[in-house]
């Protein structure tokens, strides 16, 4: 009896404890819940890991394709560069060995290369005037010999004799000293930088006789002796000064009998100068336009006499039809003051006040056509009375150094003739033509 229950006992233990390691063995549903959500974790980072691996790798690999890439390009570069360089040395040796004997032969001296330009122009004209007093002819206006040329790299020089049926004349002789800067010194005998027609050469004007205006206020063209220092402003736009200091002032015409208000000769000692001042401009605002502006002051100390110019010109010079085309519009108002001088008395000396001026329109509507109309008036200055001048005219240019012009002047005097007419009908036919090369200097 005691046997069984030793075995019964035995039997209960070992039941139990193979009861307990079962349920040791399988756990709960909480904590099956827990290792489910760590093995979720590991698997998605070990997922995150290998993509970031792989987004790192392929990021490395594209930049070290870049790189590899622009090492390349720089060595072909490298390579390129020398060769390059290599190949304009060899071209330059070789051009340089053909150009030589061109080269050597062309600075050879020979005896004529330093011998000036020569030209000579001929001004002939037929002219009519209705007035009594004035010769109706065909005459030779002028015979203009003119040589220019470099003296050196900074210097040039030119000449102009001038002959009429009267009588011949050194009419300019000048030099013109280059300087740096933009500076030149002219000295001589020239004309003075005045205005914008007032320096032109009589036959080089647009019209045949130069505006009576320029005439009455200057005696016509302003030749004087002395200097003039200008300055080419080295700026991107144009802008040119001019000082000059004369002692002499020559009103020169090649015309008799006009009414002039300006002495034609007026001589100055060293104490007693004559000055002028210039400033022009020019612009291009579009390729087809261009403007020009100046203004100038002349002052005559003998006289006591002051002399304003205010001058426009405008020019339509189409490009794509230069030869056939061209439009040119100019004028100058001029502002006249003189003082005169009682000899006995210094206070009662009196101011005279005048002014005047002209406008131009010419059109060349062909390559050997143009024609034009001119407007002038201007004050006496001893009656305050006004002259006027009406002007068309038409030109004709077979080439570039020959020329025909056809002119008519009505003017509208201020004074009475001696037919007790106060007008005066004028009419000329010019033929001007020039041999060798005829260049003046530039002008604004």
């Amino acid at each position: 009896m005691r046997g069984l229950i030793l075995i019964f006992l035995l039997v209960v233990v070992l039941t139990v404890t193979s009861v307990g390691q079962v349920l040791s063995a399988n756990p709960s549903e909480t904590e099956f819940s827990e290792i489910s959500k760590l093995r979720e974790e590991i698997r998605l980072l070990r997922e995150n890991y290998e993509r970031q691996l792989e987004e790192l790798k392929a990021s490395y690999e594209r930049r070290i394709k870049l790189l590899e890439e622009r090492l390349k390009r720089v060595e072909e570069e490298k390579y390129l560069a020398k060769d390059s360089q290599r190949l304009k040395e060899e071209v330059k040796e070789e051009v340089l060995e053909e150009i030589q004997p061109v080269i050597s032969s062309s600075v050879r001296t020979f005896p004529s290369m330093f011998n000036p330009a020569v030209s000579l122009t001929i001004d002939t004209m037929a002219k009519y005037y209705s007035n009594e007093g004035r010769d109706n002819s065909f005459d030779l206006r002028s015979a203009e010999l003119m040589l220019s040329g470099s003296v050196d790299p900074f210097l040039s020089a030119y000449a102009v004799i001038l002959g009429t049926e009267e009588d011949v004349e050194l009419h300019e002789a000048a030099g013109v000293v280059r300087l740096p800067m933009g500076f030149s010194l002219k000295g001589g005998k020239f004309f003075a930088d005045f205005g914008h027609l007032a320096k032109v050469h009589e036959h080089d004007l647009p019209f045949v006789d130069r505006p009576p205006s320029l005439k009455a206020y200057l005696g016509g063209e302003p030749i004087v002796t002395g200097v003039e220092l200008g300055w080419l402003v080295p700026i991107e736009r144009y802008l040119h000064l001019t000082l000059g200091i004369y002692d002499e002032f020559e009103g020169h015409s090649h015309d008799e009998g006009h009414h002039h208000e300006a002495n034609s000769h007026i001589h100055r000692s060293t104490d007693d100068f004559a000055y002028l001042a210039r400033i022009s401009t020019g612009f291009d605002p579009f390729p087809d336009h261009n403007f020009r502006l100046g203004a100038t002051y002349l002052r005559f100390d003998t006289q006591d006499r002051q002399t304003y110019a205010f001058d426009f010109k405008y020019t339509w010079f189409p490009l794509s039809k230069a030869h056939y085309q061209r439009l040119d519009f100019g004028m100058e108002v001029l502002f006249n003051r003189i003082r005169f001088a009682h000899e006995a008395h210094e206070e009662e000396a009196h101011v005279q006040h005048a002014w005047g001026g002209y406008a131009y329109l010419e059109y060349k509507f062909s390559p050997k056509w143009s024609l034009g109309f001119r407007y002038d008036q201007f004050q006496y200055l001893n009656n305050k009375n006004n002259e006027y001048t009406y002007t068309p005219y038409l030109t004709f240019s077979p080439s570039e150094r020959h020329r025909w012009r056809f002119q008519y002047n009505y003017r509208k005097l201020g004074h009475k003739l001696y037919d007790d007419r106060s007008y005066a009908h004028e009419v000329f036919l010019q033929w001007t033509f020039t041999l060798g090369s005829h260049k003046h200097p530039f002008q604004y």
